[in-house]
């Protein structure tokens, strides 16, 4: 089972990291299965352990139905990394990826509850989640990203070929790693090295 961290401060940006080393030749694939999309979901405490189990039992039942949900998460993935790297820069979106989002968006119930998932609020669909619930919730995270958030705190991480996006909080916006303990770390190390290199 892959393990997912969640480091972007907001459950949209969380969902477009599911896509490891963006930047390289081959990017990773971490989406590979629906049983991936609920383990993420799980990461990010968008689902319960008792939620996700009934999710898993009814992706089974419903096979056809969890593979088209895999494939609709990742066009809405690949939408939403174009529209916020656009955001970021302050780029006029392309017009399908809004059309994509809105399409979720449009697909979504209209009632819904106030979640908390660690500091953020977020919205969340009422009664027993369907399959596309998911689909539903990071919309929903997304469309608050794009209307609430200033364009330059959307970063990209600066560590070669990683890709990620992040919120960036810090009090100068000077963050620049998708995280210290894991890109952070890595120029650190490589720093290191060239020094001793050059001493040697």
């Amino acid at each position: 089972m892959k393990r997912f961290e969640p480091i972007a401060g907001r459950l949209a940006l969380d969902f477009v990291n599911t896509v490891g080393w963006r930047d390289r030749a081959e990017p990773e694939e971490r989406l590979g299965s629906f049983d991936d999309l609920l383990s993420w979901s799980r990461a990010v405490r968008l689902v319960s352990r008792s939620e996700g189990k009934r999710l898993a039992s009814l992706g089974r039942l419903r096979p056809n139905q969890a593979r088209a949900v895999l494939e609709r998460a990742i066009v809405l993935r690949e939408a939403l990394h174009r529209l916020f790297v656009k955001f970021a820069t302050e780029q006029r979106p392309a017009r399908r990826d809004l059309e994509t989002l809105n399409d979720i968006l449009a697909q979504a119930p209209a009632r819904r509850q106030l979640g908390h998932r660690g500091r953020e609020f977020l919205w969340k669909a009422s009664g027993r989640r369907a399959l596309e619930s998911i689909l539903w919730e990071v919309a929903w995270s997304s469309a608050a990203v794009l209307t609430h958030e200033a364009p330059k705190t959307i970063k990209r991480c600066a560590g070669a070929g990683c890709g990620w996006l992040f919120l960036d909080t810090s009090h100068n916006r000077a963050r620049r790693w998708c995280s210290m303990s894991g890109c952070g770390n890595r120029a650190k190390a490589k720093r290191h090295y060239a020094k001793l290199n050059r001493i040697l």
